[in-house]
């Protein structure tokens, strides 16, 4: 029997009390191909410059422990021209990322799994050649987040590190940069957008919680766009290492550009300190104090909406067992940071 992966998020708290969000991943037996078995594969195949694309339908004889690559092989082995990119097969150089049957994938590293499979490029990145995305533009947009050390002076080697000082950054080195959860990412607005992508932000926070790095990032991370992010974890679903994008990347940025000298990425210290006043989100006055006065009243249309369907309320009505149970909560969290 072969395994099939699917992937369900679920709530845990870790040996430090702090509830996170995870990935589980999960596999499911079904019935095995059969050697020599007809598998269809329909490629999306786009010309370099055309706007457009078709598809082209072959048909490959199954092979044991065959991978979707091995398909791609295949078709191109028989003279077929299809464009692809691959390197390591070996799930390291994150070349091969493309849509199988909708979901993005590392084809070098999954198995052929149905007897019918359609294989597109990569959503949200223009498409050089069918299967082969441009990935120029994105990847300056990671360099300008700096993903480097500055150093003021290096100890002798080796370097005394332990597993405590380097926590928040060593399960961020697994990244393959695949671009996979980019491509997926509903809050993506583009190279030239406001919000970068999370493969960006990973390579951001991968050194700015490194403990050996000097760089002033303050700046920097205020401007990264890591506040724009809607915590919805399709990236963490989608990585094909398993990486914890949002709790361990987004969400330290997230505080880190609160923190930010021009205060312009404010929104969760003002989300925080409206909870704990209220006990609930007052979204009128958190609206108000994250937002110009000029955003304000264009917004007033919109704040009566919400107000009338009930989705918005003026006069806090705070639940007394909430509000002791956040305070206790700050309070905790305060301590935390102070220790």
């Amino acid at each position: 029997m072969a395994t099939q992966q699917s992937s369900t998020m679920e709530m845990r708290i870790d040996k430090d009390g702090v509830v996170r969000t995870v990935v589980a991943r999960t596999y499911a037996d079904h019935p095995r191909l059969a050697e020599g078995d007809p598998i269809t594969v329909r490629v999306r195949m786009r010309e370099p410059g055309a706007t457009t694309g078709s598809l082209a339908s072959f048909a490959v004889p199954y092979r044991r422990d065959m991978r979707i690559i091995d398909l791609l092989h295949a078709i191109t082995d028989r003279g077929e021209s299809v464009g692809y990119r691959w390197f390591c097969s070996t799930k390291k150089c994150g070349g091969c990322g493309m849509r199988v049957n909708g979901e993005p994938r590392l084809v070098c590293w999954e198995g052929v799994e149905s007897a019918e499979l359609l294989i597109e490029p990569l959503d949200q990145f223009d498409v050089v050649r069918d299967l082969v995305v441009d990935r120029t533009a994105y990847q300056a947009r990671c360099i300008s987040l700096k993903p480097y050390l500055e150093r003021k002076e290096v100890p002798p080697f080796p370097e005394p590190l332990t597993h405590k000082q380097i926590e928040g950054s060593y399960k961020l080195m697994d990244c393959i940069e695949c671009g996979i959860c980019t491509s997926t990412c509903p809050a993506y607005t583009g190279v030239d957008g406001a919000f970068p992508g999370p493969w960006a932000l990973v390579q951001a926070a991968k050194y700015a919680r490194d403990p050996r790095d000097r760089m002033d990032r303050g700046a920097l991370i205020e401007n990264s766009g890591a506040e724009h992010c809607m915590s919805c974890y399709r990236c963490e679903q989608v990585c094909p290492v398993s990486i914890p994008i949002v709790t361990e990347a987004i969400e330290p940025l997230r505080g880190m550009a609160a923190r930010g000298p021009a205060g312009t990425a404010s929104f969760p210290i003002a989300f925080a300190r409206n909870i704990r006043k209220n006990a609930w989100i007052h979204s009128g006055s958190l609206f108000v104090s994250t937002r110009s006065l000029v955003a304000s009243l264009r917004a007033l249309p919109l704040a009566l909406r919400m107000y009338f369907r009930g989705k918005a309320r003026v006069a806090p009505n705070p639940n007394p067992t909430a509000r002791v149970a956040i305070e206790a909560l700050f309070r905790e969290a305060g301590e935390k940071e102070a220790g």
